[in-house]
């Protein structure tokens, strides 16, 4: 979408995402968009990664009409942001991934 609607360019450094093997990306999240840029690397890394890929996001955007419900039809993890409250959903989701059969990559 940036690269190919806006014009934005860019390069993409440092190691490659595979979709045949699972991952654990921990984002720093310097701007409110970098998701944007994200999916963006990912689809010229090799574009079936998005269909691998998996996110966690604060459990309040599970509620909004239409994007919720197709966040959770993707089966993203929705977290408090609390470990004590979150271990359980984290586990259950995770045995759920690797139950799919297929490799995920996990973005948090």
């Amino acid at each position: 979408l940036c690269d190919y609607i806006l014009g934005v360019k860019f390069h993409i450094t440092g190691d490659m995402i595979s979709c045949s093997e699972p991952a654990l990306i921990i984002m720093n999240h310097r701007t409110r968009l970098d998701w944007l840029f994200f999916w963006n690397a990912l689809y010229k890394m090799n574009p079936w990664l998005l269909t691998t890929e998996k996110i966690s996001l604060k459990k309040p955007l599970k509620s909004i009409p239409g994007a919720g419900w197709a966040m959770q039809c993707a089966a993203y993890l929705f977290l408090e942001r609390n470990y004590k409250n979150d271990a359980h959903t984290i586990d259950d989701m995770i045995t759920y991934y690797k139950d799919l059969g297929r490799h995920y990559q996990f973005d948090i």
